[in-house]
């Protein structure tokens, strides 16, 4: 169901802007696409067409993006191995020893990303 307080673009990305959910029958979601000079209008579940195809106008709600920070120690073990070690917060990270089988070579080493992004 669309919901009034979610954003939502087209499934072609052009933001659209909700007038209402409640408007008559089969398309009862009307909005505005921007750029175009008149309402659309979309079945409850965000559809723009009553088929099971899809479409550049169907909705696509806007997922607030996530950004995750991450701080990494790199030790070098004694049979001269890397090792990284992922910690949730810089103090641990600085606070995190090596241990006397292993020399650091980097301490908490700051890593930013998009939460659902490939890295």
């Amino acid at each position: 169901m669309i919901d009034m307080n979610k954003q939502y673009t087209t499934r072609g990305g052009r933001p659209v802007r909700l007038l209402c959910v409640d408007g008559p029958e089969d398309f009862p979601v009307i909005g505005l696409i921007c750029g175009e000079c008149s309402s659309d209008s979309w079945m409850s579940g965000g559809s723009y067409y009553d088929t099971i195809d899809e479409h550049g106008y169907d909705l696509i709600e806007v997922k607030p993006k996530v950004i995750v920070e991450r701080w990494f120690n790199i030790n070098i073990n004694r049979s001269g191995k890397p090792q990284i070690i992922e910690y949730y917060s810089e103090s641990d990270a600085r606070l995190g020893e090596p241990s006397i089988h292993e020399m650091r070579i980097a301490t908490a080493i700051p890593f930013k990303w998009t939460e659902g992004d490939q890295v």
